[in-house]
């Protein structure tokens, strides 16, 4: 049975791989983070992309009510069938000055006509009742018409209202096309599930889903019903009503950006699945995984290190003590110094230092005489000599560590001046003398060892050793595995 005392490799070893699942921890727990804040930062940057290309959709609109407010300040100047030919100058000015495709002059019964001149009659319209509502008594703004013969709107109109000679009332409404905002808000698409340019009412005015094509698309009216499951569409209403940007996190889905548009009572939806956020966010995230990597390469390339430098100590350490014991008499089973020479390598460090203070152990490696009983000569020395190699392990190499009977061993450990040291390496000494309890699952063996201070309890070498004896000898009357110090005998 090979003794190993773990106790050794656990003091660097244990607070690193304490450090490197501590620091694995924070760096799994900080690719969360990282991941969060990637996703906004790509939020960010594609609520700013919308607005870029809402830019020229609202600017058209703005310039196309400007233009129709410009022409109605004019309009008190004529009756509207009197100065027919005047008024129609100003309607072909304005499709060409805008991006209106037709523009119309009407009464409040909804009876004029249009910028090549023909009459017209929107009375009867679908728009003219919400036309009539909202601008009757002034105002401009656009108005989204619900055509019941179209699956999706292809017009929008803007609509100013005017007053004529004799302050008769009408209006001036100029038609837009709903495919030049659709070609400008998905000029830039990014990886979206869905985008949709909607009314407050989530009406569809133009969209794009990455899973059908463009014809199936159209046919798809509302966005409420195509809304993940986690989103309200209170939410998507709230942020267009307040001209408020939104972005949020869908649990279970993705994420959603909403951009309301300045002109119209409307916005920008997009929403984006985590798989399709992971891709826009590659780029980043693969730097920070390479980063991870690399440190806990490092952080594995420290703890082989450390291990390596330990093999290497251990092996300088047991060349130096092979060199500080030439000339001396060794033990032929453990390597360790003889009797002899332990008492004189002490005599001399007493004898030669100024004020020389050290610590005595004597250690017994109990059970060796029934072990040599039951299994032999050669399993009973290979138990000592083990026990003698681990024991030597524990100790510096200036330290003293012999062999005085076959079951007994001394360690004088040189130097220890402070009463602080003096408690460390009792404390160590016992935690040894416990592990070795612990390993002796079969029951073979056991150790106890006695303590002695020099000078405390000891003038001379011998004297020193007889006093760990004794100390020995009562640590064994305490019971198996006890440490015992003489100067407690006193």
């Amino acid at each position: 049975m090979k003794i190993i005392n773990k106790r050794i490799y656990l003091r660097w070893l244990l607070p690193l791989l304490v450090f490197f699942v501590a620091v694995t921890g924070v760096l799994i727990t900080y690719y969360g983070v990282v991941r969060e804040y990637a996703a906004k930062a790509r939020q960010t940057q594609m609520a700013f992309a919308l607005q870029r290309e809402l830019v020229d959709v609202e600017m058209s609109i703005s310039r196309t009510k400007a233009a129709l407010e410009g022409a109605g300040e004019a309009m008190p100047l004529f009756a509207m069938g009197y100065n027919h030919n005047q008024i129609l100058v100003i309607l072909k000015g304005l499709v060409a000055d805008t991006d209106a495709t037709e523009v119309m002059v009407c009464d409040l019964e909804g009876v004029g006509y249009d910028d090549s001149g023909k009459v017209v009659s929107i009375s009867n319209e679908y728009y003219f009742d919400e036309i009539n509502s909202e601008y009757s008594r002034g105002g401009v703004g656009l108005v989204l018409p619900k055509d019941p013969k179209a699956v999706r709107n292809t017009e929008g109109l803007v609509v100013c209202s005017v007053s004529f000679e004799r302050k008769n009332r009408g209006y001036i409404i100029a038609k837009i096309p709903m495919f030049t905002m659709d070609d400008k808000l998905f000029r830039e698409r990014f990886l979206t599930d869905r985008t949709s340019m909607i009314t407050i009412d989530g009406d569809i005015l133009a969209s794009y889903s990455v899973n059908m094509g463009q014809e199936d698309e159209d046919k798809i009216l509302s966005l409420w019903p195509e809304l993940p499951e986690g989103l309200s569409k209170d939410t998507i209403k709230l942020a267009i009503s307040q001209k408020n940007t939104y972005m949020s996190e869908v649990e279970g889905y993705g994420y959603v950006t909403v951009v309301p548009l300045k002109t119209i009572n409307g916005g920008i939806v997009s929403l984006v699945k985590y798989d399709q956020m992971n891709s826009m966010t590659g780029s980043e995230l693969s730097e920070y995984r390479y980063f991870t990597l690399l440190l806990i390469i490092a952080l594995v390339g420290l703890i082989v290190l450390m291990f390596l430098m330990h093999l290497l100590g251990d092996y300088l350490e047991k060349r130096r003590r092979q060199k500080a014991l030439k000339g001396i008499e060794t033990d032929k089973l453990t390597g360790l110094i003889s009797k002899n020479s332990v008492v004189k390598a002490m005599e001399d460090y007493i004898t030669s230092a100024d004020a020389a203070k050290g610590l005595l152990f004597i250690v017994a490696f109990e059970g060796i005489g029934r072990i040599r009983a039951d299994k032999g000569d050669t399993y009973a020395d290979n138990m000592v000599r083990e026990f003698a190699k681990t024991l030597e392990k524990r100790f510096r190499a200036t330290d003293i560590v012999g062999r005085l009977e076959y079951d007994q061993f001394v360690v004088f450990l040189k130097d220890v001046h402070e009463d602080k040291d003096v408690r460390k390496q009792r404390d160590e000494m016992q935690m040894f003398l416990y592990d070795l309890k612990g390993a002796d699952t079969e029951g073979e063996f056991t150790a106890n060892a006695g303590g002695a201070l020099f000078p405390d309890c000891a003038k001379t070498a011998q004297e020193l050793i007889d006093a760990g004896r004794a100390a020995l000898e009562k640590s064994k009357e305490l019971g198996k595995g006890m440490l015992f110090f003489a100067k407690d005998m006193q």
